[in-house]
């Protein structure tokens, strides 16, 4: 389905498969004797993406088979990328295999969204805290105005291409894929995982975060390992530098010490 990418075959350590995100960026930071592929449905102009996020992780594991047919596999994955690696993980496990690293970079997570509706609500009815609710009410909705502008701008463009009779780039083909599977991993829902993970999310407030690795706990059997990446407020400044590489850094001294374990 050409929707696997080998950015580095050639290592001593065991292969890494990155869902989504920017793996090839991420290859100038890895060790050298790290293996990389990366999994990302825009990587084929003519993938059309299935009705369900489960469906999705079962064509990715699939590919990944082809080359490592047998675990432990080492996974991550960033926003709906996270999410499908999680249900990839949950899918090996199932068929008896074993995922050893599971590392997820600010994953989907529609029931945090919902925590923070939650948290404006409750802060309004507390005397003192009016003022902080309206504050943080005002600052996401800038923050979701300029995000939807931003997305809104790329897809027109994209639009200007068909138009034109040209191929997507893959930047643009990554946010028509994105958007077509919007509803799947708004509906998909978490259920628990007999491993352990690695979370990086941005910087949010104290009941917020609170929330989310109660969250990650509870599904994570075995635990999540969060780290919170301070500078980071917005999704997507995850992929932009100084964070990119921070993220790679950590996740390739993870990798070595399970290579030296």
């Amino acid at each position: 389905m050409q929707i696997l990418m080998p950015i580095k075959t050639a290592g001593e350590r065991a292969p890494l498969f990155c869902i989504n995100g920017e793996p090839l960026k991420m290859a100038k930071i890895f060790d050298e004797d790290q293996p990389l592929y990366g999994l990302c449905n825009a990587y084929n102009p003519n993938f059309k993406p299935p009705a369900r996020i489960e469906q999705l992780a079962e064509i990715y594991v699939r590919e990944m088979r082809q080359v490592q047919p047998e675990g432990p596999y080492h996974i991550c994955g960033f926003s709906v990328g996270g999410l499908i690696a999680y249900e990839m993980a949950r899918q090996l496990v199932s068929k008896g295999q074993q995922v050893q690293y599971l590392a997820l970079i600010d994953p989907v997570f529609s029931s945090h969204k919902w925590s923070r509706v939650k948290w404006m609500m409750n802060a309004f009815t507390v005397e003192g805290r009016r003022l902080d609710a309206i504050s943080y009410f005002i600052k996401r909705g800038i923050q979701a105005a300029a995000s939807r502008i931003h997305t809104f701008c790329r897809v027109s463009k994209s639009w200007a291409y068909e138009l034109l009779g040209k191929d997507l780039p893959i930047d643009l083909r990554r946010v028509r894929h994105a958007g077509a599977i919007r509803a799947s991993h708004h509906s998909y829902i978490y259920k628990p995982f007999a491993g352990k993970g690695i979370i990086f999310h941005p910087e949010m407030s104290e009941d917020d975060s609170e929330s989310y690795i109660r969250f990650w706990n509870s599904v994570l059997t075995e635990g999540a390992t969060v780290h919170t990446m301070k500078g980071i407020k917005l999704h997507l400044e995850f992929l932009a530098e100084p964070h990119l590489t921070r993220d790679t850094e950590t996740i390739n001294e993870d990798m070595g010490k399970l290579s030296n374990s």
